[in-house]
């Protein structure tokens, strides 16, 4: 899963949080607005639903959002096309090079060229 507004993938150090405001999964990073949310005291909230708080005229915000999604077109995720492209286009795996060394060489080093111990 993914933020829906920085598409940051959600992990162990990256906690998945919903807006209070309209329910979206979001990072820690871009629930940065704080807003008085009736009977639930004040909450951060996305960028989204502070500009909804912002631009209307209202005084409930339930009613504002209300008010405001009927007249206007959904918005889309921030690069949904980067998503797109990583669903169809997956990662590719990384490259692993190894080191080859020779292990008879070695054996010979340690206990000489003849093959047998010096004592």
């Amino acid at each position: 899963m993914f933020c829906n507004i920085c598409q940051t993938k959600f992990s162990f150090f990256t906690k998945e949080v919903a807006c209070p405001g309209c329910g979206f999964s979001c990072c820690n990073k871009c629930l940065k607005y704080k807003f008085n949310i009736p009977d639930r005291g004040v909450k951060n909230i996305c960028g989204r639903c502070f500009n909804k708080k912002n631009y209307s005229s209202k005084s409930s915000y339930d009613n504002n959002i209300k008010m405001l999604d009927e007249h206007e077109e959904p918005m889309a995720p921030v690069d949904i096309t980067k998503k797109l492209d990583s669903l169809e286009n997956p990662a590719k795996p990384p490259i692993v090079m190894y080191k080859h060394t020779n292990h008879w060489d070695k054996f010979k080093n340690r206990f000489g060229t003849s093959g047998s111990r010096n004592s």
